[in-house]
């Protein structure tokens, strides 16, 4: 379907409904051209941030990983490559080693936008090295804030099993990771703060080799997330064989980064993990995350904690957006900023 809106109708077992549909352009997109995110970051990308943990860093705010001896990505590059020596295409090429992310380690190049409520992304690998324990894709991770400071483990702001605060780590992930007997690999790390694996939950799919390189992970009422897959850029997205379906409690209300992580898990021997990604695709669903609240003569405006501008018009039509002055707020609920009553019509949005 191109954009634009249609009836679909839909039947199944006898059943038939028929439902209003729209297409439209997604939040953003990326088709990676000439960007080298080593040296330049991502200013001028369109990406929010990115963690790049190598042997002595780690970017995460508040997080206790120690990156091992001989990790860190070398290559973060949006270039032109061919695969097979005639077509040419635009891909983010990754070259990393170290031991990923997975249980308690933040250990693996992470590229993302902040994203408050429920979302789509979606990206295609172009190819990445099978052997060696490479796990490529696409990474959901919660996080808190405190003291001005986003990007926080979750484990600072919600309660564990046993009742306490800590550093534990919360996300979700779809990658490839093609050995074993495993194909498509689902997880998800709820209080990740132990070595190895503890914390997470690692359901592989029996679609070893299929090719199947386009990889969605989705997030519907916040809590629930489902992953697809397919082969061709054209064919209808599929669920991964084993209809994997996270619903979890521990992510509800919670912003997220979304985005790609690389995919090492070579340990601290230096040995480098390769892959290459193009067309990423991000869509936000959902109402807006601005809350209004009166407070005496002053209006109260609240978003979660996701680096965006509060802007204002007086009128949808025609529009006239216009930063709100003033200095936002940070706390461990997100955002706030007061504004003395106009006693007029005026809307508000975030800018991302």
């Amino acid at each position: 379907m191109t954009n634009g809106t249609a009836n679909i109708t839909n039947s199944f077992g006898g059943f038939t409904n028929v439902a209003l549909v729209t297409v439209r352009d997604p939040f953003f997109t990326d088709s990676f051209t000439n960007h080298d995110y080593l040296v330049d970051g991502v200013t001028n990308s369109g990406w929010d941030e990115l963690y790049n943990p190598s042997a002595g860093l780690n970017p995460v705010p508040g997080s206790v990983y120690v990156p091992l001896a001989s990790s860190g990505t070398t290559v973060a590059l949006a270039t032109n490559i061919s695969n097979d020596g005639i077509t040419v295409t635009n891909a983010l090429t990754i070259t990393a080693a170290g031991d990923g992310w997975e249980g308690g380690n933040a250990g693996g190049f992470f590229l993302f936008k902040y994203v408050a409520g429920d979302f789509q992304m979606a990206v295609h690998i172009i190819s990445f090295n099978v052997a060696g324990f490479n796990q490529p894709g696409l990474l959901a991770r919660a996080y808190a804030s405190s003291n001005g400071v986003i990007g926080l483990p979750l484990g600072y702001a919600i309660t564990n099993a046993n009742g306490t605060n800590d550093f534990g780590e919360y996300w979700v992930d779809l990658a490839r990771f093609d050995e074993f007997s495993i194909g498509t690999y689902a997880r998800n790390t709820i209080d990740g703060t132990g070595t190895g694996t503890a914390g997470t939950s690692q359901n592989g799919q029996p679609d070893l080799g299929d090719g199947n390189f386009w990889l969605l992970i989705a997030r519907t009422q916040g809590t629930n997330f489902n992953f697809f897959k397919r082969l061709n850029p054209t064919d209808p997205w599929k669920r991964t064989p084993n209809n994997v379906l996270y619903h979890l409690s521990q992510f509800a209300g919670r912003p997220m980064q979304v985005g790609l992580m690389g995919g090492p898990w070579t340990g601290g021997s230096g040995n480098q993990n390769t892959v290459s990604f193009e067309n990423f695709m991000l869509d936000i669903t959902g109402g807006s995350p601005l809350t209004v609240s009166k407070s005496g003569a002053n209006v109260i405006v609240s978003w979660p904690p996701i680096p965006a501008t509060l802007q204002h018009s007086t009128s949808l039509s025609p529009q006239n957006w216009q930063t709100v002055p003033g200095t936002a707020v940070l706390d461990t609920n997100g955002y706030s900023l007061t504004i003395p009553i106009s006693g007029s019509t005026d809307f508000f949005r975030l800018k991302q």
